[in-house]
């Protein structure tokens, strides 16, 4: 019986992969922008048809909004038309750089901002989420004139995983694997050599966390990328991306210095701060986030996951020794980058 399961899902996997790519070879060769309002279609289809997912997105919107309402459906359907739409701007993008700036807009002082802080030749830890278009957010980045690396995780399927990375590396970014056992090395590399690095702190993963805020709830956010950038010193802003009524994008960027000295525990609180500004974030456009993500439940394998001051606790714990090194290196363990 657990063959028969494995090929199964193997099977589905197959059709999804080949589902995904279909779509994607048919709305690069669209004419015009039909490519995003066919990638608009084929999201409110999904959110008819996905029907856990969809509720998953009510539960949890209702639970962050405090109240069951009428509305909470549809916003859920407009996750599912915003994250198709996404990927339908992504195909119509796809062939020029001309076309991710048509898409594109700066809010005032955000260009300025990286500007300031990549002056010296050093890349700034970008910090971000699942908000809005936030693949467009990398390719916009890029192409304006700030090198960049998008850490991420391999994908369930090795074909799609090829293929997010072809997608990824589009205009001259280069990703990085959450998986390497040097990531972290990598990471700091990158960096020393002016090339700033993308991180998404939203979602609750399997690697070492603290629990802050989200929503008013504690939820475990990997605590990493604050370590990692107290104990080397690097610059961080948080930014993000939202989309308009009229279809164009803006992006949003704001330096975030680290905490005091004395603070309880300054990577949870730094972390609690990047969490903080995101949640704002996507309470301006709720329907452009991912809220069909198990955002508030501990991952199995999670190491330490502490309350940490800013949360109202005492401090995350140690990580722990018996993790793998893959994930130690992206704990942002000073001892993990040697």
């Amino acid at each position: 019986m657990p063959a028969e399961r494995h090929a199964q899902r193997r099977l589905r996997n197959r059709l999804i992969v080949a589902a995904i790519r279909a779509a994607l070879a048919l709305a690069i060769r669209l004419p015009g922008r039909l490519p995003i309002a066919f990638g608009a279609m084929l999201g409110r289809l999904a959110g008819r048809v996905a029907r856990r997912e969809r509720s998953s997105c009510e539960r949890h919107l209702a639970e962050a909004f405090e109240r069951p309402s009428p509305a909470i459906r549809t916003t859920a359907l407009r996750v599912f038309e915003h994250l198709g739409r996404s990927a339908g701007e992504l195909a119509w993008a796809w062939r020029s750089p001309e076309r991710v700036r048509a898409l594109v807009r700066f809010a005032p002082g955000a260009v300025d901002a990286m500007r300031r802080l990549t002056a010296g030749g050093r890349g700034v830890l970008f910090v971000t989420g699942h908000v809005g278009n936030w693949e467009l957010l990398a390719w916009a980045i890029r192409l304006a004139g700030f090198p960049s690396a998008p850490v991420g995780r391999r994908t369930w399927d090795p074909v799609l995983d090829d293929l997010v990375l072809r997608w990824r590396s589009r205009f001259g970014s280069t990703p990085l694997r959450r998986e390497s056992p040097t990531v972290a090395a990598e990471i700091r590399e990158a960096l020393a050599r002016g090339v700033s690095v993308g991180v998404l702190v939203d979602q609750s993963t399997d690697l070492p966390s603290a629990y802050v805020p989200f929503f008013g709830r504690p939820a475990p956010t990997i605590v990493g990328p604050a370590r990692l950038a107290l104990a080397h010193d690097v610059p961080v802003v948080v930014g993000w991306i939202r989309r308009r009524p009229d279809g164009l994008h803006v992006v949003e960027i704001e330096p975030s210095d680290p905490p005091p000295p004395d603070a309880a525990d300054r990577a949870a609180e730094w972390t609690a701060r990047w969490t903080a500004t995101l949640e704002r974030a996507i309470r301006e456009t709720p329907e452009q986030w991912v809220w069909m993500h198990r955002r508030w439940e501990r991952r199995y394998g999670a190491d330490s996951v502490g309350s940490g001051a800013a949360a109202g606790g005492a401090g995350g714990g140690d990580i722990s020794s018996s993790a793998a090194r893959a994930r130690a290196a992206y704990s942002g363990d000073p001892a993990s980058c040697r």
